[in-house]
């Protein structure tokens, strides 16, 4: 199955990360600076600045803004600043947490610590229903800077956040304080300036130490050389697995214009879980975005299985002309997946810097590192369903027999987890099993025996085995699919009372030996597939006892 997800690709957000380089973006911009509470707070266009009343001031909102979305659905945005007095973050946020719950019900409350405005903040996301009916979610970042409490709050009014979530995330990233130490231009950058950490996700990213290097004119007359790079101030690194949105971003400029920019993403995607291999192997998640971006038609590369940090991943990468100014423009989209979850690293070159500044972009990707990079058993393989790694959260009737009467009648075992057979044409029945190290898939799959030898060439059980063989050669490597001194890739065999042929496959795939046992017989009026798909490299072994809890309960009418 090709793997096809229009939002693995998304908008690029360059134009917002390059703030002080478009000077038309800079222009689109609204920017909101209080010297005398120690704030400047940068919004998205589309949002509108809103004057705070007396008594919003005197309650400590110091600044507001709106989103209009459509009727009954918006964003309404404040800061609220405070001196700290003595009091601790944890107990502003308790208090803030107590307000906007006491005027909502059907609440959920989430709590992070992250790193915001300089310092060590805490985002916190809340959940409810709003005396009138309408769904409210809480957005908030809050530190403690100096001698004062800082807060951002962004309330989005019925599932407003659907449709502008990555504007959120831009309004709660532009807030700045004054008063907080900055990288200074000349001396380089702290030492934790070059690392973020996404605590939730188990990942941390570090750039190459010092932010900036300095080199002599190429000619007389032009300027000094200086690069610099760093962090910019947009993301979440607050972000859950299973949520959507910019982790962070980075930037390496030279003389300020732009050279490479960074953008480390969790994707939007309807399963996080997905090959990377797959999705860089089919052109059509990319046509788009090339169409979008490029004065013709761009060069591709991919690799399907590439390094990425301390990980294992895949790119695709297209070069060509910029359509807004032919000028020399490269993009290279990394993917990984780990425990279900889905990462994007998206690299942006301009003036044919991934050459030369190649180190440097080396050291971009290098520099992701994520504390667990178990990769586990990815199946089913040849078969209509999407592939996974671990337990599927939509498994049926996990720990639970279940009988299924039919022209095939069997018993399923408590361990194996259904898979939905709708849409999956000629599927009777398809479950899985996982221990550590080892994967189990059975399907039984059902046609009319009426189809035997018609046809031209004429169809037959063997056939059936014959293309199954080309499929299974194509989609693995080191494949085997005849015995040893056997010519044939099947032998004569039956299941019940059922006759046929029988079939033993191996091969590997991501790293992992698979066997598959098949039976393909005539039973009455049905020729009757049944597969049984191993991954591991004892999972025959292991998993011995399960398939056979299995197959003595399948008989046929």
């Amino acid at each position: 199955m090709r793997t096809r997800f229009a939002a693995l690709v998304g908008a690029l957000l360059v134009p917002f990360l390059l703030r002080g380089v478009a000077s038309a973006e800079d222009a689109a911009q609204k920017v909101v600076t209080d010297k005398e509470h120690d704030f400047s707070w940068t919004l998205p266009a589309a949002w509108d600045v809103v004057e705070p009343s007396a008594s919003d001031r005197e309650a400590g909102y110091h600044a507001k803004a709106k989103r209009p979305v459509s009727a009954g659905v918006e964003c309404t945005a404040n800061v609220f600043v405070k001196p700290a007095a003595g009091a601790t973050l944890d107990t502003f946020v308790s208090m803030m947490k107590d307000n906007k719950l006491k005027v909502l019900t059907e609440t959920e409350v989430d709590e992070n610590d992250v790193s915001w405005a300089g310092v060590g903040a805490k985002a916190v996301t809340i959940l409810g229903k709003a005396e009138n009916g309408s769904s409210v979610k809480w957005f908030v970042r809050a530190g403690i800077v100096g001698d004062n409490y800082h807060q951002v709050s962004v309330m989005s009014v019925n599932a407003a956040h659907a449709d502008v979530g990555s504007e959120i995330d831009e309004v709660l990233a532009g807030y700045r304080v004054l008063s907080a130490p900055a990288a200074a231009d000349g001396g380089g950058a702290p030492a934790n300036a070059m690392k973020r950490e996404f605590p939730n996700v188990g990942l941390t990213w570090t750039l190459p130490e010092g932010g900036e290097r300095k080199a002599p004119p190429v000619k007389d007359g032009d300027p000094e050389r200086v690069w610099k790079w760093g962090f910019a101030p947009q993301g979440n690194p607050g972000l859950e697995r299973g949520q959507n949105g910019l982790l962070a971003a980075a930037v390496l400029t030279l003389n300020d214009a732009p050279l490479i920019v960074a953008e480390l993403t969790l994707p939007k995607v309807d399963t996080a879980d997905i090959p990377p291999a797959g999705i860089v192997k089919n052109d059509g998640n990319f046509d788009d975005f090339a169409k979008q971006n490029f004065d013709g038609t761009p060069i591709p590369n991919i690799d399907a299985d590439c390094k990425v940090g301390n990980a294992r991943g895949a790119y695709y990468s297209l070069s060509g002309k910029a359509n807004q100014d032919g000028r020399p423009l490269f993009f290279r989209f990394y993917f990984v997946t780990l425990q279900q979850q889905l990462y994007r690293l998206l690299i942006t070159a301009h003036e044919g810097a991934e050459s030369s500044e190649s180190d440097f972009m080396k050291a971009l990707v290098n520099g992701l590192a994520w504390a667990d990079t178990t990769v586990g058993i990815r199946g089913p393989l040849l078969a209509p369903f999407q592939t996974t790694t671990s337990d599927r959260k939509n498994w049926r009737d996990l720990g639970k027999k279940r009988e299924i009467i039919g022209s095939v009648n069997l018993k399923k075992p408590p361990q194996f987890g259904e898979l939905s057979i709708s849409g999956a044409q000629g599927y009777l029945f398809a479950a899985e099993v996982r221990k550590p190290g080892a994967y189990l898939f059975v399907a039984i799959i059902k046609d009319s025996a009426e189809k035997i030898g018609k046809g031209s060439p004429p169809f037959t059980l063997q056939s059936m085995i014959d293309k199954h063989e080309n499929d299974w050669k194509t989609d693995l490597t080191n494949t085997d699919t005849r015995g040893k001194g056997e010519k044939a890739n099947s032998k004569e065999g039956s299941f019940k009372n059922g006759k046929g042929h029988t079939y033993e496959f191996r091969g590997d795939k991501d790293g992992f030996p698979f066997l598959e046992k098949g039976w393909v017989v005539k039973a009455g009026k049905d020729i009757v597939w049944i597969r049984a798909q191993y991954g591991g490299k004892d999972a025959e072994k292991t998993l011995a006892g399960d398939w056979k809890d299995l197959q003595n309960t399948i008989n046929f009418k």
